[in-house]
């Protein structure tokens, strides 16, 4: 899920559904209506597994763990097709994390990739610490740290945005997939699947 604010000064949501297609939903009628069926702008075509989702540059980057990097309008949710993007296997999660530099979770890792007009998105880092499934994550750039949900080693790793080395990991999860930080409080919100809970970090 991703929230963002547009240029019309209007809060939309991004989601993917049970279905596997991508919605954007009005915020303002979401919250006069209730209902998502009522404040729908789009609903995309339905995709294999769709993990990740970020919009950047008035478009969504969506992370289908079949199909690799799917792009669509923000605008319509048609798919655009960019020939030049990484070639992802078992994705879940990507960010970006300037114009040329692209943060993803696939498999057992993290991987940075930088784009040049010359040669594409190539990989330039990746980690290198065991990671059993690189699930979701959350970057914090006060910090340039980079929060990742490890679903099925249990734990969350810190990690250096830089060279993607492990600062530390903790928790006893199970299962645990969203991760944000509140840049307001400072607090990490983790959600951990199959005990039933949010935790909350200081």
């Amino acid at each position: 899920m991703k929230l963002v604010n547009e240029r019309d000064n209007e809060e939309y949501i991004y989601v993917s559904n049970n279905l596997n297609m991508i919605l954007k939903i009005k915020v303002s009628d979401l919250l006069q209506y209730k209902q998502s069926d009522k404040c729908t702008v789009w609903s995309s075509e339905q995709f294999d597994n769709v993990w990740g989702i970020e919009v950047f540059n008035d478009k969504v980057y969506a992370m289908d763990y079949t199909r690799g990097i799917v792009i669509l309008n923000c605008n319509d949710g048609k798919i655009q097709v960019e020939n030049n993007l990484p070639s992802i296997a078992s994705g879940y999660e990507l960010k970006f994390l300037s114009e040329n530099e692209l943060l993803i979770s696939h498999g057992t890792k993290l991987e940075i990739f930088k784009s040049s007009k010359k040669h594409g998105w190539k990989p330039v880092r990746k980690s290198t610490f065991p990671i059993v499934t690189a699930y979701s994550l959350f970057y914090e750039e006060g910090s340039q740290l980079i929060y990742l949900s490890d679903s099925s080693g249990h734990q969350v790793h810190v990690v250096n945005r830089h060279d993607l080395s492990l600062v530390k990991s903790f928790g006893q999860f199970n299962m645990n997939f969203g991760i944000k930080v509140d840049k307001l409080s400072g607090l990490l919100y983790i959600c951990d699947t199959c005990n039933f809970t949010i935790e909350v970090y200081q």
